[in-house]
């Protein structure tokens, strides 16, 4: 597994691709101190920033919350249909940012918990060099075999099957990725990797009751967690 995704240069690259689909490049030399066309050769890879301009790049992008204010911004401008977000490559680059910025250890493999997280998690997967899974909806004759389990999932009140491919989560880091969270699936896939010498690190999700984050903290302890929206839940 690459460990380049610590290198500043790289990160700063990256973030600063995610940065041109909002912003123009003579905007973020107001946000950064750097000139626009230096900004634009980084972007571009027509040149490679020094380890100093990489971490000054950082540090005022983090300061200034650039990243956390486009996705408050797309969130509100499409409540509701957070679904439809991830169509968008500008918000799917922005959201994988902020959750490979969270769990900063390698990761073997990215679940994504349902069809509309497939554009995250592949993201979020190809970023990291890791493989990209997606749980199944019927069993099927797969090299390697497949894993099962049942859980009863109070959000949809009612009985469901969990299938993934056993290579994906075999003595594997695995981030879990969903739009909304559905703790007793996320349970029914950590059962399924304990089970099989693996841990979920990262558990991400766009939007989550309160109380669903909490019941998932408690459980899944030592796993970083990140909810985009996190809301009450209704009366």
């Amino acid at each position: 597994m690459s460990s380049e995704h610590g290198d500043p240069r790289r990160e700063a690259i990256r973030l600063l691709r995610v940065l041109s689909y909002h912003y123009s490049f003579r905007d973020l030399e107001k946000y950064l101190g750097i000139s626009f066309q230096s900004l634009w050769r980084y972007a571009t890879l027509n040149s490679v920033p020094e380890k100093e301009t990489a971490e000054k790049i950082l540090a005022r992008a983090g300061s200034a919350k650039l990243i956390e204010s486009i996705v408050e911004s797309l969130l509100e401008k499409n409540e509701g249909e957070y679904h439809v977000l991830l169509r968008s490559p500008g918000f799917v680059s922005a959201s994988a940012h902020l959750a490979m910025s969270l769990a900063r250890e390698d990761l073997d493999a990215v679940v994504a918990l349902s069809p509309e997280a497939l554009s995250v998690a592949t993201q979020i997967a190809m970023e990291r060099e890791a493989t990209i899974c997606h749980i199944l909806n019927e069993a099927r004759l797969e090299k390697g075999g497949l894993l099962a389990t049942h859980y009863r999932s109070r959000k949809e009140r009612s009985l469901k099957s969990l299938i993934v491919p056993k290579e994906c989560i075999e003595e594997s880091s695995v981030a879990a990725v969903d739009v909304e969270l559905d703790s007793d699936k996320v349970l029914a896939l950590d059962y399924l990797v304990r089970k099989n010498r693996g841990k979920i690190v990262l558990a991400f999700f766009i939007v989550a009751e309160s109380e669903e984050v909490r019941k998932l903290e408690d459980a899944l302890m030592g796993a970083k967690i990140m909810v985009l929206k996190e809301e009450k839940r209704s009366p």
